[in-house]
Order: structure tokens, then sequence, then C-alpha cells
């Protein structure tokens, strides 16, 4: 017999006694059904474990970015197909010496060097003159023999909360950052500042490598997610992160860099940066955001879209990171800074010297001096509170106790339930008819907003 249908098997998935003997004998002999159906239980899973948490705060601006990309996909498809063939041979021989001229502008040459971020960096009118092409092999790795390098750069670590490895090894807090480390974070994440109020951080589950880190490129290449924030660049320096095959060109700016499975995500808070794959380019300006799978890159809407109010505030907050507020380069970080370690519960937010700086058990590289340490609330009202006085290169501890969460009211959940079944249930119902006749409904629930 044939295989058995996607909605049969998602009905199996979730009640193994409704499958009738020619299913059962079906699924013992055939790995493709027994594949299907362990995915479609691994997902029937991650639905029981999901209804049972708190309803998520939903990113209606990246939903809202997929459908755009959606239906634009659609109609470039459409008008691609009803575009008159006589056009065809046209562009094979007007054209020929445009598509020339942009083969030399953005695609490798036969030599296999190329010059895409400079092109797209001169976009933003960030260069006044080329500056020579840079080599790299396919996986974008740079060939040091063809570099024009400046003088090395190093970075170090100026805030650090959870599990955070560089190189492989455990974290050393005083250790500077060069040109080839790699960070890697599990449920942690890690600031590295490199220039006077200039730093990027490395988010929770994410892999950086730094490919480049000198006085006229810097290249980071990420799997997973990087805020960048850059407001003093050098004289002529090029800042580019890489993610998978694509290159966001950077030149005094903050933005968010999210990469993930194929698919990378570009918002912006400050200035503008460019997102290209070498062929095409998107220019990403301060309040936007471009989403996009990377293997639709061609299909896709290439355009950014406007992050709504609440959505743009809260990247802006989320954006900002703890930095050293002066930057030597001709004396030794540990010389002039002092380090204040804090240990806390994992729910309560501490703020240093009056800011917000991060919930739980973190470290932070500071000035030397008098600090104060305390819990804050939602409304930034100060807590518990102690001081701290660190002399140049001295380390700090401050323990401060948690403070007891907030009950919820059994009283209201139960109110709020019975308003919603009484105004909204007949129209989840509605909803979930179609798939109820399938036997797809049961254990499935809907979010409204």
């Amino acid at each position: 017999m044939s295989h058995i249908a996607p909605h049969t098997l998602s009905v199996i998935g979730r009640d193994a006694h409704s499958a009738d003997a020619g299913q059962r004998s079906h699924l013992q002999g055939c790995a493709e059904c027994q594949r299907l159906l362990a995915k479609i239980r691994q997902a029937h899973q991650g639905m029981d474990d999901i209804a049972v948490q708190g309803a998520p705060e939903l990113g209606w601006d990246h939903i809202a970015t997929r459908v755009y990309w959606s239906t634009s996909s659609e109609r470039r498809s459409q008008a691609r197909a009803a575009r008159p063939r006589w056009i065809v041979p046209v562009m094979g021989s007007v054209g020929a010496v445009a598509m020339a001229g942009i083969a030399m502008w953005a695609w490798p040459s036969s030599t296999g060097t190329h010059d895409v971020a400079r092109s797209q960096a001169v976009q933003v009118g960030a260069l006044a003159e080329q500056e020579g092409e840079l080599g790299h092999s396919d996986s974008r790795q740079l060939d040091s023999s063809q570099q024009d390098a400046g003088e090395a750069l190093e970075g170090a670590l100026s805030y650090v909360q959870g599990e955070v490895t560089i190189d492989g090894h455990e974290l050393d807090f005083d250790s500077l950052i060069g040109v080839g480390a790699v960070v890697r974070t599990g449920l942690g994440r890690a600031v590295v500042q490199f220039g006077e109020q200039s730093a990027f951080r490395v988010a929770a589950q994410s892999q950086l490598r730094i490919a480049r880190f000198d006085s006229r490129r810097v290249e980071l290449h990420i799997d997973g997610v990087v805020d960048v924030d850059i407001t003093r660049r050098l004289p002529g320096q090029e800042f580019v992160v890489v993610a998978g095959g694509h290159e966001v060109v950077v030149h005094g700016t903050a933005f968010r860099v999210e990469y993930r499975e194929g698919e990378i995500a570009v918002s912006c808070t400050r200035g503008e940066v460019v997102v290209t794959d070498g062929k095409d380019m998107v220019h990403v300006p301060a309040g936007q955001a471009f989403r996009v799978l990377s293997a639709a890159w061609e299909e896709a809407a290439l355009r950014s879209l406007p992050l709504d109010g609440p959505a743009l505030r809260a990247l802006d907050k989320a954006m900002r990171m703890p930095m050293l507020p002066t930057w030597n380069e001709s004396q030794p970080l540990r010389d002039y800074g002092s380090v204040i370690e804090v240990k806390a519960s994992p729910s309560q937010m501490i703020a240093v010297d009056g800011v917000a700086v991060s919930t739980g058990t973190f470290m932070l590289r500071s000035p030397s001096g008098r600090h104060q340490l305390a819990i804050v609330d939602d409304e930034g009202v100060l807590g518990e509170t102690q001081w701290l006085e660190l002399a140049e290169g001295q380390r700090g501890q401050a323990k401060l106790a948690a403070q007891a969460a907030p009950t919820r009211n059994p009283e209201a959940v139960s109110l709020r339930k019975a308003q919603l079944h009484e105004r909204l249930g007949k129209r989840a119902e509605a909803c979930l008819k179609p798939l109820a006749k399938k036997g797809l409904a049961k254990g499935s629930y809907a979010i409204f907003d």
C-alpha cells in the first residue's frame, strides 16, 4: 500500500490505538512513515509542553515581515511569469555591458577576489576611496596573504553572565580577545568592548568567531545572535558581520543580527546597515528590520519594514550594553578598570550606580572608585543596596538577597478565564472546527490578540 497520509499519521501520533490493522502493518515495514510518525509525536509533545506554559509576547513585527515577504514574493513571481518573452534576448545583448559592470562590482572575479563589502560600504557613504581588493575562499575565510592588514586590535570582556567559553576553555575575565578567538555561549551572554563606546554582545546559545580584527577591518562570523554598538570607529575602518552567505556592512550604528538554521534577521536602532548576499543588497535604516530565509533570498521582498513603537523601544532597551566610559589604547585595561562580581537571584534586576544592568549573577568591568549596587523593581525603585569601593585592578563581590515574588490572585485568574470563555469560546470552536473534523484539534489551542 502507499504511504499513510500525513493527517492520518497525525491522528495516530496522538492516539496509537486509532490505527487500524492495515496501518499498523504498514508502519512495521515502512521506515519513511516511521520517521514521519516520530517527528509528529515530537511535535505533539512540544504542543503539550507549550500548553502548560504561560502565553508569550508575540512578535507581531516578525509576523508582519513574513506576511509581507510571502505576498510580495508571490507578486514578484507572477510579474516574472507575465514578462514578455522578447525581453530575454534584449537583456542578453543590450544589457550585457550593464551586467558585466554589475559582475565586476558585486561578484568574485576569476582570481577569487572581490570587493563586495567595500562596495556596499560606499553605498552608505562611509568610504571616500577604494582601498584594494580583499581575497576570500568560498567559505568566506579571509586569506591573510591577500589582506592589507592594519594594526591589530584587542578587545576585553566588559560583562559576562552564565555559560561562556573562549576558544573552548573556561572563561578568564581578565584575558584579552584578539583575532581568531571563538566565543561560545550556552545559557549565558558576553559583551566584548574593543574601543571607546564600541562593543558587541554574543547572546545565549550562539557562537561568534573573530575572523579579522585590526584598524582597517573588523569581521565577525556569527551563528546565533550578536548585538553591535559602534559609536566611534577608527578612520577608514570597515565593520562586517558575516551570517551564513550574507554580509551585514556597518559604519557607526547599533544593530542586531540573528542567524539560525538558514534564517537571517537584521534590526537597526541607530544609523544604517546594508545586508548583501553578493548580488542584491537591502538597506536597513534605524527603526526598521529585515528578515528572510537564506534559501529563499532570491524570492524574497528585498526591503526592510518599520518596527512598531513597542517593538522598537524594547529592542533599543535590549541593545544597551555595559561598557567602560573611557578607553585608553596605550594603558593595559586591568591597570585602570575594576571588576564587580554580583550574586543575586535570577529574577532580580540589579542596578549599578543607578543604571539597570542585568538580572541574577554576573561580572561587570567598571571604572575604579565607589559603586552603588541595588535591587530594582519594574518601576525602577531601589531595594536592597550595597556599596563597593574598588581600586584599579581590584575585584569586589556583592551579594544581594532575593525579594519575594508577587503572588497571583486566584480569584482574578478564574474571573479572566470565565470572561475569555464567554466572549471567545464560540469563536475558538469555529476556528478549530475544520481541524477537529480531521482529528487534529485535540491538544491544540488558539491565541487571541
